[in-house]
Order: C-alpha cells, then sequence, then structure tokens
C-alpha cells in the first residue's frame, strides 16, 4: 500500500504542473490569461468534488463519495474521447 500510495503522490505531483505547461503553451500570446483559467476551474473542480463528497456522505453514507467519483471519472473520460476525436475529425 505505501509503495502504490508513493507512485500516485508522484504521479499526481507532476500532472498540475504539466498541465498548466500544456496550457501556456497552448495559450500563445494569450498565455496568462489561459493559465489564469486554468488556475480557475482547477480550484473550481476541487470545491465542486468536495462539495459532491460531502453531499454524498450526508445522504447515502461514507462508501458513496467512491459512487460519486467514478461517476465523474466515467463523465471526464467521456469528455475526452469526444474532444479527441472531434479534434481528430477537424484534422483529416
Amino acid at each position: 500500500m505505501i509503495i502504490l500510495l508513493i507512485v500516485w503522490g508522484m504521479a499526481y505531483s507532476g500532472m498540475p504542473v504539466v498541465l498548466q505547461t500544456l496550457v501556456l503553451r497552448s495559450g500563445g500570446k494569450n498565455g496568462q490569461a489561459a493559465a489564469s483559467i486554468y488556475v480557475l476551474v482547477f480550484n473550481a473542480s476541487v470545491a465542486i468534488g468536495a462539495l459532491a463528497g460531502g453531499v454524498a456522505i450526508d445522504s447515502h453514507g461514507p462508501a458513496a463519495p467512491i459512487v460519486v467519483g467514478a461517476a465523474f471519472c466515467a463523465v471526464s473520460v467521456l469528455a475526452n474521447v469526444t474532444t479527441i476525436r472531434g479534434t481528430a475529425a477537424d484534422r483529416s
């Protein structure tokens, strides 16, 4: 468990830096504005996740945040797949 926790911590600690770098590069001349929007969305997602987890615990018990988290992950995967397919279709 400790090894998995260390691997997860190392993987997650680099993700915000990588994502913000991608946002800065893709923003071009408006990179700073894009970065500020990224920070806003990142912090809002943390707040919304905490709210959803708290509501889930209050209404359905301690196991509910796992289900809510899995649902958010599924929606995220679907959104990413849709975006990637749309981008690929635009290129061809």
